[in-house]
């Protein structure tokens, strides 16, 4: 067994040296040169939709038959993560905006926005970039908290990989790089995650996804952007059992600006793949 044992070892770290030489040599970030890849599907007025942290337009999936029937759905993959280039950058909103402003210029008309998680951050970036193009606004399990602190210590607590990455431990780096083998398949049971679903999670650099948790996750805007758009058109859709994003936090936001619409279903931090046609329903009302 310890020949064996060895080979496994060296497997490993020439897999990890492999995805550092590859991180190394990333490009800058540049607006023109990448890219998103973005699905389009059905006929209709534009929706535009946003996955969250370390996800890709699959998030949406399930759901899809009952939007497409009404919109042109956009499903992107947000920049460094799914089948989108990964660039070197920072990784904060106005990054992830830039990168979909270049897509917005591409569609239509006014675009319904939705987006999951860090997904709805973003979005809300988009919307007070171009606070013209929103017809509404639609924010899932929005992670918002009061303080920077209680962000850290809440998030820290959701998994190991969280802490390690937030505590900013080597460890996390290198689990990174050893994303090649992490996405097997044969793991996705393990985190209760459909397979299609867990393969795209890896997805990513540690580049994208560390700086995407810290700058855009951790960074305080949720309110500073609120404080700047038209907020009747922004409808929050939060699980009332969500683990990641307490919905104490966001009923203290919507205490703050009464002029939030608040839907609180019985559910967790993934609302879309546990009540899809429910969630639909909210992104298409009013129409």
């Amino acid at each position: 067994m310890e020949p064996l044992g060895t080979w496994v070892m060296a497997g490993m770290a020439a897999v990890m040296l492999r995805r550092a030489i590859l991180e190394a040599g990333i490009r800058s970030y540049d607006p023109v040169r990448h890219r998103l890849f973005c699905r389009r599907e059905g006929t209709g007025p534009p929706l535009l939709l946003l996955h969250g942290l370390a996800g890709s337009w699959r998030y949406w999936r399930r759901g899809l038959d009952g939007l497409r029937e009404r919109y042109t759905v956009y499903v992107p993959d947000l920049i460094g993560f799914g089948r989108s280039p990964k660039p070197r950058g920072d990784y904060s909103v106005g990054m992830h905006v830039e990168a979909l402003t270049r897509l917005l210029d591409q569609i239509e008309g006014e675009v319904v926005l939705a987006g999951h998680s860090m997904g709805s951050v973003v979005a809300l970036g988009l919307y007070a970039r171009h606070p013209d193009r929103a017809r509404r606004v639609v924010l899932l399990g929005l992670p918002y908290f009061p303080t920077p602190e209680t962000a850290r210590t809440h998030l820290a607590q959701q998994s190991l990989m969280n802490r390690m990455t937030i505590e900013r431990s080597w460890l996390a780096q290198g689990m990174c790089y050893m994303k090649d083998i992490m996405a097997l398949p044969v793991f996705a049971p393990l985190m209760r995650m459909p397979v299609d679903l867990y393969r795209d999670y890896w997805k990513h650099t540690w580049n994208s996804v560390s700086r995407s948790l810290f700058n855009t996750l951790l960074a305080p805007d949720v309110v500073r952007l609120l404080g700047t758009v038209d907020r009747t058109k922004v409808t929050l859709v939060h699980g009332t059992s969500d683990p990641s994003a307490p919905i104490e936090y966001v009923r203290g936001l919507v205490e703050r600006f009464p002029d939030l619409a608040l839907h609180e279903l019985n559910g967790g931090h993934h609302l879309y793949l546990s009540h899809p046609r429910l969630v639909n329903r909210l992104i298409a009302a009013g129409e």
